[in-house]
């Protein structure tokens, strides 16, 4: 099946810039089909066995935007209710899809126990990509892709997920020895 990635221009900068362009990633009706059941069965074993951390909402079944945002101001009107400071981190994902190394989300899926035909599957749907550039009627050939998942996908977003599921845990166990780092300093002074 050949998959083909157009440029697409984003209005928010300017049609000159290079980075005013993303992949969108155009392939026949039964590929986007076989996509679909691919993502939903990814969808489904990352909420049954609880590998997407509980902070993450895309491409989660059962979670919403609207969920993230209540989840959000209950946390923050919780901590101030008790005199306490809130900090939050955010990720900036702009590019993001295109960038995601192919090796580590393998890895992270397999560190995850995914059943192998659909690590299989994910390394199938990553490899051979080529995209190619179009602005008015003129075209160059198609080159090679070697990282990032597809945008436009509907895979990308649960593979993007699984891709930032460690993310969290190597966050949280930072802050944990920052902490006692913290605290053995403070004892000691």
């Amino acid at each position: 099946m050949e998959d083909l990635n157009s440029g697409s221009h984003t209005e928010a900068k300017p049609r000159l810039l290079p980075q005013s362009y993303r992949l969108i990633q155009l392939l026949e009706v039964i590929g986007k089909v076989l996509e679909q059941v691919q993502a939903r069965q990814l969808a489904y074993i990352a909420a049954k066995y609880k590998l997407i951390p509980p902070t993450h909402f895309g491409e989660v079944p059962g979670k919403s935007a609207q969920d993230a945002l209540l989840i959000m101001m209950n946390d923050v009107e919780t901590a101030w209710h008790h005199n306490k400071v809130v900090s939050m981190l955010t990720y900036d994902i702009t590019g993001f899809f295109d960038t995601i190394p192919h090796s580590y989300l393998i890895e992270t899926m397999c560190t995850l126990h995914i059943p192998l035909p659909l690590v299989q599957w994910t390394y199938s749907f990553l490899q051979n990509r080529k995209a190619t550039i179009r602005l008015d009627e003129k075209q160059d050939p198609l080159s090679p892709i070697n990282t990032g998942v597809p945008q436009g996908s509907c895979a990308s977003l649960i593979l993007a997920a699984y891709f930032t599921a460690p993310l969290n845990e190597a966050i949280h166990a930072g802050t944990i020895t920052r902490l006692m780092n913290l605290t053995h300093t403070l004892n000691d002074i």
